[in-house]
């Protein structure tokens, strides 16, 4: 059933929500196909029931390691990705059947793997056994198109095990140059912007290329959603009545490392902040970057940031800024602008001190 709504992108809210009901409490045993079918129209009509997920999850671990075939193993690992579920025990049953069955394992399945454990930012125990068994002598040669290549390095870097090879591979002219405009959707660009930011300031020693300063990929547009700017919006308002004004902090800035920060705001260790435009390299002053993480930038299940989350952070920290998460479990829209005022004030003064 899940699977006919998907294909029909058909979603009936009380029929799905019968469904996952129905599932949820029968005790008959789900074969593993009737689990990744489930799954799949979950993530095709991004129905998310974590007590679903759950139920889903435990079936898994005990069926997984009798699977024989790799497309059904691909199949979960894309819809665990794109559901943003994380369950740490069930990555490391599919992390163990890949080693295991490396003989067998097709390569879109691996590059599975690697992406949906970037998206939830794990790495799991026995990623050393994984990555000299599995990924290390990948190449871009063995991918269908380069899109799958920007993904598989750029899951390679927010794992933070990406060789300088691998880097150097993306960043080229002459990979660039092999890019068609479906493979270099905005998404895709944004990736290739973060790694060009991780070659420029995380890899230790690089000397590979990176972007030109006149690439068109520096341009991509980054859009916000909208409940990400109502967070925003919540956090500068409280901001605008805490600094003298609006001068003294600036939102959505792009520094062309493919995604945006929040805020930013220059203050010394007196607490007192300075216009943005009247900063400079002799201004002796904090940097601080607001990562403001809305539901949408934690995962499902385990509550932890994604991981391009925690890699911009990464990013964030070696370029200089000091980072203030706000998160939405802690920062409410809806509470007085008083009580928000009082909350910014604590974490800045923590943070500075």
């Amino acid at each position: 059933m899940f699977c006919g709504l998907a294909v029909r992108q058909r979603r009936p809210r009380p029929l799905l929500r019968g469904l996952a009901d129905n599932i949820i409490k029968s005790s008959n045993s789900l074969s593993i196909k009737n689990i990744a079918d489930i799954l799949y129209g979950m993530a095709r009509l991004n129905f998310i029931e974590e007590e679903l997920l759950v139920k889903l999850s435990d079936g898994l671990k005990k069926k997984i390691p009798g699977v024989t075939q790799s497309p059904i193993i691909g199949s979960i690992l894309t819809s665990l990705g794109m559901m943003r579920y994380r369950d740490d025990a069930l990555m490391d049953t599919l992390c163990d059947w890949s080693i295991k069955h490396k003989n067998i394992l097709r390569t879109q399945d691996l590059c599975a793997l690697l992406m949906t454990l970037a998206v939830i930012g794990y790495s799991p125990g026995n990623f050393d056994v994984l990555y000299k068994d599995l990924v290390a002598n990948l190449r871009d040669t063995d991918m269908t198109k380069g899109s799958e290549w920007i993904d598989v390095v750029w899951s390679l870097v927010v794992l933070n095990r990406a060789s300088h090879r691998q880097v150097e591979s993306t960043l080229n002219e002459k990979f660039i140059a092999t890019l068609t405009d479906r493979d270099t959707s905005a998404a895709k660009k944004h990736k290739l912007l973060n790694i060009n930011a991780a070659a420029k300031y995380l890899l230790k020693n690089y000397s590979g290329p990176v972007l030109k300063e006149d690439s068109p990929i520096l341009e991509a547009p980054i859009a916000r959603v909208k409940d990400k700017e109502v967070f925003v919006k919540a956090i500068t308002d409280a901001l605008a009545n805490l600094f003298p004004s609006r001068e003294h902090f600036r939102t959505n800035v792009d520094v062309r490392t493919g995604f945006l920060i929040d805020v930013v705001f220059f203050i010394d260790t007196k607490l007192i902040t300075s216009p943005v435009d009247k900063v400079t390299e002799n201004t002796k002053a904090l940097r601080i970057a607001i990562n403001a993480n809305y539901y949408h930038d934690f995962c499902v299940g385990k509550k932890h940031i994604l991981g391009a989350v925690s890699l911009h952070n990464r990013l964030l920290e070696a370029m200089g800024y000091r980072i203030l998460d706000i998160s939405h479990t802690d920062f409410h829209t809806h509470d007085k602008l008083l009580k928000r005022i009082s909350y910014l004030n604590d974490r800045i003064k923590a943070i500075v001190k």
